[in-house]
């Protein structure tokens, strides 16, 4: 019995470590640790991208040091709404376009500053 809970409990804390909603200011570190360059923009900006201002939080554009790489990344309201974006421009996805989305954040560029969120 012991054995067995020990195991649900372990699976608990793995499903939880990994749905968890990587925080603005984590994920602007993540990428300065990479060498890319870091701004804040205005929420205003996501009506650009086809999106509600009043689902988004946040946007972050990371450019890398060599400027080959760029990366948008939206912090939304609430998960619906990040999965809804998700979906609609998963099918855009090609040679020099990537897009992955961990909770209410959705992060779209380049495959190499994508693969870093």
């Amino acid at each position: 019995m012991r054995k067995f809970l020990a195991i649900a409990l372990a699976a608990v804390c793995v499903f939880a470590l990994c749905s968890c909603t990587p925080d603005e200011s984590d994920i602007k570190e993540a990428f300065k640790e990479n060498g890319y360059v870091v701004n804040s923009m205005d929420s205003i900006y996501a009506v650009s991208f086809g999106v509600d201002v009043d689902d988004v939080e946040y946007v972050l554009l990371a450019i890398g040091q060599d400027n080959s790489s760029t990366v948008y990344v939206v912090g939304f309201k609430d998960k619906k709404a990040a999965k809804e974006f998700y979906n609609k421009n998963k099918v855009k996805e090609g040679a020099n376009f990537r897009i992955k989305r961990k909770g209410s954040v959705v992060t779209f560029g380049s495959e190499q500053g994508v693969e870093l969120f």
